[in-house]
């Protein structure tokens, strides 16, 4: 027997969750970009997945208040 389909979560947008990065994401929105800078940039972090992690790492003292 298969497992039922799980149910949508509705976000509450006015009520301000408590994980940064679900802030983060509730929060994000950005125009479909489809330029020759944007892929280069794509291919450029999705090829360096150590550059990302030291960034977030870097931010971590700062992040809560560029969100907030």
């Amino acid at each position: 027997m298969r497992d039922p389909l799980p149910i949508a979560r509705t976000i509450d947008l006015t009520a301000s969750p408590d994980d940064l990065w679900e802030r983060i994401r509730n929060g994000f929105g950005m125009p479909n970009l489809s330029s020759p800078v944007v892929l280069d940039r794509q291919i450029w972090y999705a090829s360096r997945p150590s550059a990302i992690k030291i960034m977030l790492q870097r931010s971590r003292r700062y992040l809560h208040h560029i969100v907030e």
